[in-house]
């Protein structure tokens, strides 16, 4: 059926796909982030330190929910990984901010690696009403999505992380690729990947602290370029002028609205289902098949 109402969404990736699918307007909006409240110095660094990282080791820091879909799989990497970089002599600490269903499980992985190093090398600080002193405090963060866009907006060197072993770190080569697909990423298939694509990131950055400057300050740009609210707002402004411009007849916004409506009820029909089977995902992550088949088609590409 026709499409005529414009679409907003999120990544380039996104932006074709749609394009593809017949949509005749589809305009990037990609996640605002407030760069004047999240921005270096903004406070409360020195503090946080002092209550979770009192040893004034190198920091790397994560910020998410502790749920299992997404995260579960890059937290207890960084927590493997903490450990692995304590006992071939690379001083750092590891504090995990937020909550959640894998919280259990997490604080278990943490014990037994603190056990071994004899000290607390992975600390969880728990939900924080604010975070912007995590970020501020941290000389590294791993991250995806919004919480990627937050380091960056800080200055922080970060090491996006994903599922199926993906990690990678954020530099001039590698951000056209998160810009296009999103700031998340699909790996090989093994957890034992991402361990170790995290430790030779986290060990690059440690040990130069001029890399982690030059780093910071090459995702800050980013931000204030492509996701600040100013720019979301530019973006908003001209939707809405467009909009104006081209009024739809009131017959074909209900004849719209009818389809959205009946699209909208599917959804929320397979997703009562799956949750009664055990089976529904607790984050939506819409650009998963759009990242996994540009990966296949990247590797056809080099194979041929």
């Amino acid at each position: 059926f026709p499409r005529p109402i414009p679409l907003l969404v999120g990544t380039e990736q996104l932006q074709y796909a749609a394009r593809d699918a017949g949509y005749p307007r589809v305009n990037l909006m990609e996640p605002p982030v407030d760069t004047d409240a999240d921005q270096p110095g903004s406070g409360g660094a020195a503090e946080f330190r002092a209550r979770y990282a009192p040893a004034r080791l190198p920091l790397a820091v994560m910020v998410c929910r502790l749920v299992p879909d997404l995260k579960r799989e890059s937290l207890l990497s960084a927590c493997t990984v903490a450990g692995e970089l304590a006992a071939a002599g690379t001083p750092v600490q590891l504090v995990i901010v937020g909550d959640g269903p894998v919280r259990a499980e997490l604080a278990a992985r943490a014990a037994a690696v603190n056990e071994r190093a004899g000290r607390p090398l992975v600390v969880l600080a728990g939900e924080l009403a604010d975070p912007r002193p995590a970020y501020d405090a941290a000389d590294v963060v791993l991250g995806m999505g919004g919480s990627a866009l937050r380091a960056m907006a800080f200055g922080k060197p970060l090491i996006v992380v994903g599922e199926r072993g993906f990690s990678e770190l954020l530099t001039p080569e590698t951000g056209p690729m998160f810009l296009r697909d999103g700031w998340y990423g699909l790996g090989p298939g093994s957890l034992g990947a991402g361990v170790t694509g995290i430790r030779l990131a986290a060990t690059r950055l440690l040990g130069d602290p001029a890399l982690r400057a030059e780093l910071g300050r090459y995702g800050r740009e980013l931000v204030l370029t492509r996701f600040s609210l100013r720019a979301a707002a530019e973006t908003q402004e001209e939707e809405y002028r467009h909009a104006v411009a081209n009024s739809v007849p009131r017959r074909r916004l209900a004849g719209d609205a009818t389809r959205s409506a009946a699209g909208l009820l599917r959804y929320k029909v397979r997703r009562k289902i799956d949750r009664w089977r055990g089976t529904a995902a607790v984050d939506d992550a819409n650009a998963q098949p759009l990242i996994a088949a540009n990966r296949a088609a990247e590797a056809g590409q080099v194979t041929t």
